[in-house]
């Protein structure tokens, strides 16, 4: 095995102490290594419900365009099922195969130490910063997972609000043109009713005699 970058920093400890922090960094490893495997638990659940969503989107959508010539439902229900398929396609990502370190050493890594005659302490040492190294990379990984996961969550919440938005949107675009006109043949029959109903000079002229 050779030595850590920071094999120096334990050096002075006693080997009681340096089996102790070898002992909980191991245990630490061991946690790091359990969160990422439950994060792939809850990314192929969120995978799952996804893909369900998004098939039952393109699905609706399909129906109410070519049965009922609902458009407005069915563009609401096609942007719903194109963001749950970016959903299906985060969680896939976060499913993809990380470098992850686990805990524990192969026996063959300790062979040169042997011929070499070190001392447990120096072994010791060279562990606890190894595994030190482990801890950190872990956690680059899981950040990285962690936040793919939060992708996906977000991204399967907003696909009913923004399919919902996109057929209310659809919905008024679709009808302003009527409500525009509205007001314009309103005023329009009030000048026709006024212009009709004016009195004449012929009208006015008896009157004034």
């Amino acid at each position: 095995m050779s030595k850590g970058d920071r094999a120096t920093d334990y050096d002075g400890a006693e080997d009681e102490v340096l089996k102790l922090i070898a002992h909980e960094s191991d245990k630490r490893i061991a946690a790091q290594v359990q969160i990422m495997l439950a994060s792939d638990t809850r990314s192929n659940a969120l995978l799952a419900a996804a893909a369900t969503m998004a098939a039952a989107g393109y699905a609706f959508a399909g129906s109410q365009s070519l049965s009922n010539g609902n458009y407005a439902l069915s563009i609401g229900a096609s942007v719903f099922g194109v963001i749950s398929t970016m959903a299906a396609i985060a969680a896939i990502w976060s499913l993809w195969p990380a470098d992850l370190e686990a805990q524990g050493w192969s026996p063959k890594l300790f062979v040169e130490d042997i011929k070499n005659s070190k001392s447990l302490q120096i072994i010791l040492q060279e562990i606890v910063a190894l595994n030190e190294r482990k801890i950190i990379e872990n956690e680059k990984v899981n950040l990285k997972i962690s936040g793919r996961v939060k992708l996906t969550t977000i991204l399967l919440g907003l696909a009913p609000v923004i399919g919902a938005l996109t057929v209310l949107l659809f919905i008024l675009i679709a009808n302003a043109p009527a409500r525009v006109a509205q007001p314009a043949a309103h005023v329009s029959a009030v000048i026709t009713t006024n212009l009709t109903s004016a009195p004449t000079l012929n009208s006015v002229a008896p009157a004034q005699k």
